[in-house]
């Protein structure tokens, strides 16, 4: 073998370090290696930049279903002493006028339910009109006060209908209940002392 080839063999070949080297280069890897790490704990000592907002809603409150009669909340009860009529006989009929008025904040429909009471009610005729004024009179026989409008009844009997009184704080819907003792009641209701009618208003609040 020349001594060129043998140079060359030489230098293709790379030998182990020494140990001083190899002393040297782990100790600059350590050094990297802290560098980064110090480098990363340095950075995590900073934040990046950030905003909040906070939307808060004004006051909430509760509205209300109010439903009066006659201006009045009825409650326990309203008496309209204007709907009587002493020693009615048979064919005669009273009949008065009341206001059903929204004046809460819900739209509601509402319910009138009739009750004949006492030992003449059973007998009774009773029916209510929506938007009718009262005619007749109670003082002259026979006595046959009525409604003006009888088209739509609210009552008739023990059928009932729901009725929307209109918008909310509006001048109410007018109605008119009449009660009357049929002129084919028998014997058997004379000289009765505890006849009595009950007008009950049931409002809902209404859906949209």
């Amino acid at each position: 073998m020349s001594g060129g080839a043998h140079r060359a063999g030489r230098a293709g070949r790379a030998g182990p370090l020494p140990g001083a080297a190899r002393t040297r280069l782990t100790r600059a890897a350590l050094a990297s290696v802290a560098a980064v790490l110090l480098l990363l704990g340095a950075q995590g000592t900073f934040a990046f930049w950030s905003d909040r907002a906070t939307v808060t809603g004004g006051p909430i409150t509760s509205g209300s279903l109010d439903l009066t009669v006659d201006g009045s909340q009825g409650a326990p009860s309203y008496a309209k002493t204007g709907l009587t009529l002493n020693g009615m006989l048979p064919g005669e009929s009273v009949a008065e006028t009341v206001v059903v008025r929204n004046v809460g904040s819900a739209p509601f429909r509402w319910t009138a339910t009739v009750t004949p009471g006492g030992d003449l009610g059973p007998a009774l005729d009773v029916q209510l009109y929506l938007g009718s004024a009262t005619t007749g009179d109670d003082t002259t026989y026979p006595r046959t006060e009525g409604c003006a409008t009888t088209t739509t009844p609210v009552v008739s009997g023990t059928t009932a209908t729901r009725l929307d009184p209109g918008a909310v704080g509006t001048a109410g819907q007018t109605l008119c209940i009449r009660v009357a003792l049929p002129s084919s009641v028998g014997d058997a209701y004379q000289a009765r002392t505890s006849g009595s009618v009950s007008v009950r208003l049931d409002a809902t609040q209404a859906l949209p």
